[in-house]
């Protein structure tokens, strides 16, 4: 059944746009797998400020949605790179996998994400993780220029 209200959904937007002229862009495309038969979904709005470091390593314990609304984002998971992501892109995580990074790319401006995650009802919703080896901020930035040849003005050096 909710396949069925998944597709319909689905179904009314392409309606919506094509009778009301609404232009819907699709930003993530990702299959999940449900953590559990219970799920507790929780939405925010993270807000980081010029050169915020942001948190320190954790996971979450159910996978993660994410789009970045304003700024650029500084995110590393697991034994990936580390990379920017800008204004405008999202990004999934597969559950209890860890941030190394989670931070404001940016020196200059505010970076701003929405994240929706889909937890385990009376779990924490975040886990915070001791004896990550992680770059410092600057390094991983660096890193994740030279890796996907971002704009340097787009992420100052701290």
């Amino acid at each position: 059944m909710p396949q069925k209200n998944v597709l319909l959904g689905l179904i009314a937007l392409a309606v919506a746009s094509s009778v009301y002229g609404e232009d819907i862009k699709k930003v993530l495309e990702q299959p999940l797998v449900i953590p559990a038969p219970n799920v507790v979904v929780t939405s925010m709005v993270i807000t980081f400020p010029p050169g915020d470091e942001g948190s320190a390593p954790h996971y979450h314990s159910g996978p993660v949605v994410g789009h970045v609304l304003k700024g650029s984002f500084l995110f590393q998971v697991g034994d990936e790179s580390p990379r920017i992501i800008p204004a405008g892109e999202s990004f999934y995580e597969v559950d209890r996998i860890t941030h190394v990074w989670f931070a404001n790319a940016s020196d200059n401006s505010t970076c701003e994400i929405l994240g929706t995650i889909l937890g385990r009802p009376g779990k924490p919703i975040i886990t915070f993780v001791d004896g990550v080896n992680r770059p410092s901020r600057a390094e991983a930035i660096e890193l994740a220029r030279a890796a996907s040849k971002v704009n340097p003005s787009d992420c100052p050096a701290s």
